[in-house]
């Protein structure tokens, strides 16, 4: 009678034990910076609601948590000014319309692809219009926020099937000149009429 053979599991080396243990680890830091973002974002949408004390705190204390060089912060940060100090100065801009902040904030939201880009535009300036943003960075075109779901809606793609479907040629009417506003982000770049 045939012996069967049984699969022996070796046991992980030291290295495939350490690379377990680093996925594990970097795993759980993603979570803790997902969470830590969300809870930003949270404490920004609750503000935008009520423009309390309360809530403005709630933003300074979710954004030092989250720390100066994440990319929701550092859009408004300056060095040497102090964090609780620029957050407030962004609080203050957000609640004044600030065209330029707003743009800077939707952009930074948009680049994260957080699912919250809609509801932050529905607080700001430009809740009536379709906003497109446009990454040329690396010799790509990026389309992000509104301007995926739109062209998406148009071919009929979600935004990811987007990326992965290849090139689409779409024909839309050139809207008056004078109906159209570039906003900026940077500070370099002013907001401008395109005429």
């Amino acid at each position: 009678m045939p012996r069967r053979r049984v699969a022996v599991q070796r046991p992980f080396s030291r290295a495939e034990a350490n690379l377990a243990t680093d996925l594990k680890q970097a795993g759980e830091e993603v979570s803790a910076a997902i969470r830590k973002e969300r809870a930003y974002l949270g404490a920004l949408e609750a503000f935008l609601h009520h423009f309390t004390p309360s809530n403005r705190k709630l933003v300074q204390v979710a954004a030092s948590q989250l720390g100066a060089n994440h990319k929701l912060v550092a859009a408004f940060y300056t060095p040497g000014k102090g964090l609780a100090k620029c957050i407030d100065t962004m609080l203050g801009e957000l609640v004044a319309d600030n065209q330029q902040t707003w743009a800077r904030l939707l952009q930074v939201i948009a680049e994260c692809n957080s699912p919250l880009f809609k509801t932050f535009k529905q607080f700001s300036p430009f809740r009536e219009q379709l906003l497109l943003l446009v990454d040329l960075r690396g010799n790509t075109v990026s389309l992000k926020g509104d301007a995926a779901e739109y062209f998406g809606s148009l071919v009929g793609a979600t935004p990811k099937q987007l990326v992965h479907d290849g090139a689409h040629l779409i024909a839309l009417p050139y809207p008056a000149p004078r109906d159209v506003v570039v906003l900026c982000s940077t500070s370099s770049c002013r907001p401008r009429s395109a005429t």
